[in-house]
């Protein structure tokens, strides 16, 4: 075959191969947009079991576009927001109905290794979008100054992050850990400057409990842990019934009304399943919580008080 037939070959299939990886690429880029999209469809879903199974196939396809769009900072907030999600409504709900300590230790860790997914992703969403340095990594100054260069349109990978992280502290509960509070704290605290609003108060619900967490006998909170339920609860204008059994499992809990604790929760069960469409998926978590905390009734207030 003649050198220039040779060449004709290799530019054809170098010309191919372009064309392929492209229309992956862009199939790729739809895919995610079909995502991102459906996602209204999840929340929406009022049945756990078909909700638990569309996040975990989700989670298992963003993996694989990652592969083919690894610089997609859309797809990265989405994995942020699902790992952390997943993690919260499912995982740690599984850790909580668990009563074997060894399937308990089991649970804790895939939880705790979920949130190190879904706080690396949140994390990665932002630097791909604002060019900031990981959070978790940066220096002192770095962080602050990285902070200040978030929007309105980043709160919420900023806020999926530092979701994911404070539970995992939480989970935990390692001194070494500890020590990351402030920057956790500090990612909240800009969240609620460009909006508090975000996911139904939800960085005044992460307040509410973070402070609830502390011991009674180190530090009181619970005052300020009641005033951000009370502002969580009125930004979600009553349609968010997982706010409302929290509320009842570590702050009515922490102040001993048996009474509230169980009129909170029969008000979740009794709430109607379709109260809010955008909020089904909440409100059924919320139920299953609420079922098992008043069936342990008298393990958190034993002696009837």
């Amino acid at each position: 075959m003649a050198p220039k037939q040779h060449g004709v070959i290799l530019f054809s299939l170098l010309a191919a191969t372009a064309a392929g990886c492209n229309l992956t690429k862009m199939a790729a880029g739809q895919t995610i947009a079909i995502i991102e999209a459906g996602k209204p469809s999840v929340d929406a879903q009022p049945d756990l079991r078909v909700a638990r199974v569309s996040i975990e196939s989700n989670l298992g396809m963003m993996e694989g576009l990652r592969l083919t769009k690894p610089d997609d900072a859309r797809l990265y907030a989405l994995m942020g927001e699902a790992y952390t999600g997943y993690a919260f409504g499912f995982v740690e709900d599984d850790l909580d109905a668990a009563e074997l300590e060894s399937e308990r230790e089991v649970i804790s860790d895939r939880a705790a290794l979920l949130y190190l997914r879904g706080r690396a992703a949140a994390l990665e969403a932002l630097k791909l979008k604002r060019g900031i340095p990981d959070l978790v990594e940066a220096s002192d100054a770095e962080f602050e100054a990285a902070l200040a260069k978030l929007r309105v349109e980043d709160v919420g990978s900023l806020f999926w992050a530092a979701n994911a992280w404070g539970n995992l502290v939480n989970l935990r509960q390692d001194p070494v850990l500890l020590m990351e509070m402030p920057r956790i704290e500090a990612m909240m605290a800009r969240v609620l400057e460009l909006d508090e609003t975000y996911y139904d108060g939800g960085a005044h619900l992460f307040y509410a409990l973070m402070k609830l967490a502390v011991p009674a006998a180190l530090s009181d909170e619970t005052e300020a842990a009641a005033r951000h339920f009370d502002t969580a609860l009125r930004i979600a204008d009553g349609k968010n019934m997982l706010i409302v059994a929290l509320r009842a499992r570590f702050l009515l809990v922490a102040l001993r009304d048996r009474e509230g604790f169980r009129e909170a929760l029969e008000t979740v069960l009794d709430t109607e399943p379709e109260l809010s469409r955008e909020h089904n998926l909440l409100n059924a978590l919320a139920r299953e919580r609420a079922r098992r905390w008043l069936a342990r009734i008298d393990r958190f207030f034993p002696t009837g008080g």
